[in-house]
């Protein structure tokens, strides 16, 4: 029997087939539906601000300079400590700092610049502190230099207004000063920022003529990486990427920072030493400074880049090993709406259960979602968080119904996971202008490709009928509009489930095309590879 998923889509609203570069979190204080181009900046949670220990003394995390107005050296020398730590994305880091250069000199604007320019790390949606940081910045500024009057001034519409308006003022910045490097490394990364490709050329065409100047500029070097990774010529910012991490050493996000273009290359094992390295160097800093892995959303990224890798060169059991240090990370007192505390709630907590669907694992996949809609260690209380992860489990559930030829069975868990998915989309409408709609759409994308997926199975399950591509067509036309990713959204290419299904059913030479469709997603992968063997 032709067992037919009817899936009705709901489709002009909200949510649906939207990229992360639409929803993510960036420089200033934003609305969450404000376009703006994927970016990990290595964001902290929302811990008690000011209620830390002293910060170290750091070396290794480059050597940027701005001179302040300040005759007390201990303020000059925070300052250009916590400056660095900005454009390393350790914003924990550089928020201490600065708190230590408000305390050599209380009277000093640019200390306060400074804690408002450290926003990005801290998530959220109040934006309190941070607008009170650039006012305090804006009162004192009256004997600054005029550079530091312009800097303050761009950054306040950038705090207050978000980074969309801050193109203008930011263009102007870098136009009237263009011999000043900070200028031009901050304007670089608000135009990075945009969505529109004519001002992502223009910050690429900015940095390009600022490293010509300032060639070992931490920021612009950095900066350089971002805009280049999300373009085809991406691997012209592999220098920039290693010369970094030789001038910051000691800076555990720059050290991971080569892994993103090695990973767009094809270069798994290259990526996965680069993040095995950063992650030693979180789990370093932690230890040292006493401070929860929850408060680093670097360290969190990193965990998901490597556990994606390692899945990529077939070490599913290092893979695992990854993916479950993230999942099992407690969330602790984080606020539930901070970046961390959403990223371990929808990326986190079923990163293992996706390995494991990698792998073909679907019985352990539903099983690992079992275990967190009923810890009691650590409770998921999130309705959305609790839908998306029931809804995971229907496709799980329906695709090892799949695997032992039960059409019917399969069918039913489509059915239901047809039916969350609409729970999931008329929920998250509700979210619209929160922090968490940002987690929301990019996981309606990947629940949306999971249906897609089940339906295409269910459709050609019998081998003696014509293949129906209705389905396929409507997941790689999915998987066509999600933009650029860090790491990717998708576990894997639709193309490689497609090529399993055709390999299903004998069909060596669609299962090659359809394999190799998937090699262009994912260049080289040994994992794709091995299943292209098998095609003949």
């Amino acid at each position: 029997m032709h067992w037919i998923l009817y899936i009705p889509l709901l489709l002009g609203l909200s949510l649906g087939c939207r990229s992360k570069s639409e929803t993510h979190p960036t420089v200033g204080t934003t609305t969450p539906e404000t376009p703006r181009v994927t970016l990990c900046t290595g964001m902290a949670s929302t811990l008690p601000l000011g209620n830390w220990p002293p910060p170290a003394v750091r070396t290794g995390i480059g050597t940027s300079h701005l001179t302040l107005t300040t005759r007390n050296p201990q303020a000059q020398r925070w300052f250009d400590q916590g400056l660095n730590l900005l454009h390393d994305f350790w914003h924990i880091e550089a928020y201490r700092a600065f708190q230590q250069v408000i305390k050599a000199d209380s009277s000093c604007p640019m200390g306060y610049w400074g804690l408002a320019m450290c926003q990005p790390g801290f998530g959220g949606t109040d934006s309190r502190v941070w607008v009170q940081a650039i006012d305090k910045a804006n009162a004192l500024k009256a004997n600054s230099p005029p550079f530091h009057k312009a800097l303050i001034e761009a950054s306040s519409i950038l705090v207050k207004q978000g980074i969309a308006q801050a193109v203008f003022p930011f263009r102007n910045l870098y136009k009237t000063y263009s011999s000043e490097p900070e200028a031009l490394a901050f304007a670089a990364i608000v135009l990075r920022q945009q969505p529109d490709e004519a001002l992502q050329q223009e910050a690429k065409t900015l940095l390009e003529t600022a490293l010509g100047q300032f060639p070992t500029h931490i920021g612009l070097l950095h900066y350089y990486v971002h805009v280049m990774e999300t373009r085809p010529e991406f691997s012209q910012a592999t220098e920039a990427a290693r010369r970094i991490v030789s001038l910051a050493p000691n800076a555990p996000h720059l050290t991971h920072m080569p892994g993103h273009l090695y990973f767009r290359a094809g270069q798994y094992q290259k990526a996965a030493d680069v993040f095995r390295r950063a992650r030693q160097q979180e789990m370093a800093y932690h230890r040292t400074q006493q401070l929860p892995l929850v408060a680093d959303q670097n360290y969190l990224h990193n965990l998901h880049y490597l556990a994606v890798s390692l899945a990529e060169l077939g070490q599913k059991d290092n893979a695992l090993e990854a993916a479950n240090a993230y999942a099992t990370i407690s969330l602790g007192q984080t606020p539930p709406t901070t970046g961390a505390a959403l990223m371990l709630l929808y990326e986190g907590r079923i990163l293992p259960t996706f390995i494991h669907i990698r792998y073909r694992e679907f019985t352990k996949a539903n099983a690992t979602l079992n275990g967190w809609l009923n810890s009691l260690d650590m409770p998921l209380t999130n309705p959305l968080v609790r839908t998306y992860l029931q809804a995971m489990q229907a496709y799980c559930r329906g695709m090892a119904a799949i695997d032992t030829g039960n059409g019917q069975a399969a069918n039913q868990q489509g059915m239901q996971l047809t039916q969350l998915l609409k729970s999931f989309e008329q929920q998250g409408i509700q979210q619209q202008g929160r922090a968490e709609f940002k987690a929301i759409n990019e996981t309606f994308d990947i629940l949306s490709m999971a249906r897609y997926e089940l339906a295409g199975w269910i459709d050609n399950l019998d081998a003696t009928r014509p293949f129906n591509n209705s389905a396929w067509n409507e997941a790689l036309e999915l998987e066509k509009a999600i933009h650029y990713d860090e790491p990717p959204r998708l576990m894997y290419p639709i193309g490689e489930s497609l090529g399993r299904l055709h390999l299903y059913r004998h069909d060596t030479q669609n299962a090659s095309l359809a394999l190799a469709q998937a090699l262009q997603k994912r260049p080289k992968s040994p994992f794709i590879r091995q299943l292209l063997a098998k095609s003949g």
